[in-house]
């Protein structure tokens, strides 16, 4: 073996020719650049897009939650916040800052705006509204608010009290337009509209008075101060909020405990206290082509709580009173109807064939006559 060929190899290794390479020339370098600008056009609205979407569904998913926590507030502290304590309301519920209530995840502030040409324009919640045992007499009806956000540009809505035409058109805005008459320069793509209606959550309660010996009372939630249910044809006839405890007494005997999750009647008879003749929402059909269930319901309360004829307790020398009229005729309709179930004249055929529903025809007549007696 030749002794050089070792470092032959390396001196070949070390002193190999070294070729340069050519560089792009300016023509090439811009032509790249060219199709670099082409494909982020293209590209970059769609990445900008997506990524809109995405805060803008986090968005709607935000203020859900934030609008569930009002209403769990609502229910459970039974009181509806006003435009200066919502987002105190929410973020005491979820833990949160108020700062993370009252703007966006791109800082923009969010509005709370209130229907004023509803029930949170009454003065029983105007300024907020905290239950007592008095409840709210005002009928809780479009007790509606929105919570406008914007990922966007920043929106030109504040916290407070809107007008009737604006609010309505926020409320009746479809998903991706912008509101008639909205004086903002950004884009009905990046607002995000809650809407929210406290009126399913309010139930109505009426309490009638039979007995004027000053026996009939009630409490709520845990307030041990009870309240005398007037003996009156109008009686106590109130709103509360849904879950509200309800405690009937005869003096400071206590009858009943329940919990309002409808709207509920009860009356008070010789010191104690029955299910109403409602037991629900008062109906206000009072034609006799339909009288049946809450129709005679409508019919006998508004009867109870007419103006007494004068003339009634000398009747056929009878002494008569209106509520003592609906009782007799509540008992003679369960008479009725108990007869004619059992009766096997009164079969479904046969009242189909003549055409007769003989229940409503029972009450037709027994309206009828309440009607001639009241007179």
């Amino acid at each position: 073996m030749n002794s050089f060929q070792p470092f032959r190899q390396f001196r070949a290794f070390c002193f190999r020719p070294v070729f340069k390479s050519r560089g792009f020339t300016l023509i090439e370098f811009v032509g790249v650049l060219s199709v670099l600008s082409i494909l982020a056009s293209l590209i970059l609205p769609v990445v900008v897009k997506r990524m809109d979407y995405a805060v803008w569904t986090a968005e709607v998913s935000n203020l859900s939650a934030i609008t569930n926590a009002l209403v769990q507030q609502v229910v459970i502290n039974k009181s509806v916040p006003c435009a200066t304590n919502w987002a105190q309301s929410a973020a005491n519920w979820m833990a949160l800052p108020v700062s993370q209530i009252l703007t966006n995840t791109r800082g923009n502030a969010r509005a709370y705006l209130i229907d004023t040409n509803g029930w949170l324009g009454s003065p029983d919640a105007i300024n907020g509204y905290t239950q007592s045992t008095n409840g709210t007499a005002y009928p809780v009806t479009n007790a509606r608010v929105l919570i406008v956000s914007s990922i966007g540009k920043t929106l030109s809505l504040s916290n407070g009290v809107l007008d009737a035409t604006g609010f309505a058109n926020i409320w009746n805005t479809n998903p991706g337009q912008k509101p008639a008459g909205l004086t903002w320069s950004g884009s009905g793509q990046d607002l995000v509209i809650q809407r929210l209606t406290f009126t399913p959550y309010f139930k109505r309660l009426i309490l009638i008075n039979h007995f004027p010996d000053g026996s009939a009372n009630f409490t709520l939630d845990t307030n041990v101060n009870a309240v005398s249910v007037p003996a009156t044809n109008w009686g106590w006839d109130r709103n509360y909020l849904t879950g509200t405890s309800l405690g009937l007494s005869s003096n400071t005997v206590l009858q009943a405990k329940l919990v309002l999750y409808n709207d509920s009647s009860y009356v008070y008879e010789s010191g104690n206290w029955l299910a109403g003749i409602s037991n629900g929402s008062i109906g206000t059909n009072t034609s006799f082509s339909s009288m049946a269930g809450n129709g005679f319901s409508s019919a006998a309360l508004n009867f109870e709580r007419s103006t007494a004829n004068p003339a009634t307790p000398n009747l056929f020398g009878v002494t008569a009173s209106q509520q003592s009229l609906v009782s007799e005729m509540s008992n003679l309709m369960q008479i009725y109807t108990t007869w004619a179930n059992t009766s096997p004249a009164f079969t479904p055929a046969l009242q189909g064939s003549l055409g007769v529903d003989f229940n409503v025809t029972a009450l037709a007549l027994t309206l009828s006559a309440s009607s001639l007696i009241s007179r």
